[in-house]
């Protein structure tokens, strides 16, 4: 990875257990210094196949370098905060597969369509949107992941439709109330009192 294309880039590694890595990259506002660079040209390194946690934050990603991710064998918890998805879409192809991802956050993406079916998490248990505006629904295929448990939604309650959906789906193929939806609705900091 040529180190000129950036001002600042912070790379954190809990060194005292290798085989519970902890991976951190944020990225500063300013660490683009030419803003021409494609957004594949940050994927020329390569993440620890020990790491099983990964979280980017305010990081621009493509569909390949989604797929680069998903090639991680130990990863078990994807968190994107803030991140940039090139073209706002995620499609998963048939050999993108998180074998052991157990957790996947999405928090404040620019994601608006996502193509993923059921092989693409099988062993998914917790799926977290957080302030997801733009994606439109959750996607059926998640009912049929049965290593799912939980879908928590953070200021996202328009999919919750959609997850009411996969809820039902999921509890006919499986016959049990085994997949929790869990709603919490914008909050106000400050409750104001008049009077």
């Amino acid at each position: 990875m040529a180190t000129s294309n950036f001002k600042l880039l912070h790379s954190y590694f809990k060194l005292s257990d290798v085989t519970k890595c902890l991976y951190l990259m944020q990225r500063n506002h300013e660490i683009i210094q030419q803003s021409n660079i494609a957004t594949n040209r940050l994927w020329d390194f390569h993440f620890p196949s020990s790491l099983k946690i990964l979280l980017l934050y305010d990081f621009p990603l493509t569909s390949d370098s989604l797929s680069t991710i998903a090639r991680l064998p130990n990863l078990e918890v994807l968190s994107l905060y803030g991140t940039i998805i090139h073209g706002e879409e995620w499609n998963m192809g048939e050999e993108d597969t998180f074998e052991n991802l157990k957790c996947l956050k999405l928090n404040k993406l620019t994601l608006a369509k996502w193509k993923v079916g059921e092989e693409s998490f099988p062993a998914l248990e917790k799926l977290k949107l957080s302030g997801c505006r733009k994606v439109e629904e959750i996607l059926s295929s998640f009912g049929d992941i049965y290593s799912l448990k939980i879908i928590k939604l953070v200021r996202s309650s328009h999919l919750e439709d959609s997850a009411l959906k996969i809820k039902e789906y999921a509890e006919d193929m499986r016959g049990g109330d085994e997949l929790q939806i869990l709603v919490r609705k914008n909050i106000p900091l400050f409750k104001y009192h008049y009077g």
